[in-house]
């Protein structure tokens, strides 16, 4: 009864960390005077080959703050690599014109 509950639950709940997954088609790194002005400053932004769908969230652009080091180390790999990743976005911390958010967790896939 209960393997029945799961996956009737599984199967009517959206699955949102899925939503953001593809394979990343463009990288932009940018520096501290980034000629794009300073919205643009000290992030790397990237696209997928799929549209973002986070509620608030520009459906082509994410990017990841020049401070979280770790996260853009792992862009670079699967960017390199060609994987596919899984995205998630802070909608409360954006850049550009308030509608582009910054990419907190990324998940490579095998």
């Amino acid at each position: 009864m209960f393997k029945f509950f799961a996956i009737s639950l599984m199967l009517l709940v959206p699955n949102l960390a899925y939503a953001n997954e593809g394979k990343i088609t463009n990288m932009w790194v940018s520096g501290a005077n980034s000629v794009w002005g300073a919205a643009h400053s000290d992030i790397v932004q990237i696209t997928l080959d799929v549209k973002f769908t986070h509620a608030n969230c520009s459906d082509t652009y994410a990017a990841i703050r020049k401070s979280d080091e770790h996260l853009i180390s792992v862009i670079l790999a699967a960017y390199l690599a060609g994987k596919t990743v899984q995205i998630q976005l802070n909608s409360k911390d954006t850049y550009h014109d308030g509608s582009r958010c910054i990419i907190t967790d990324v998940l490579v896939k095998s």
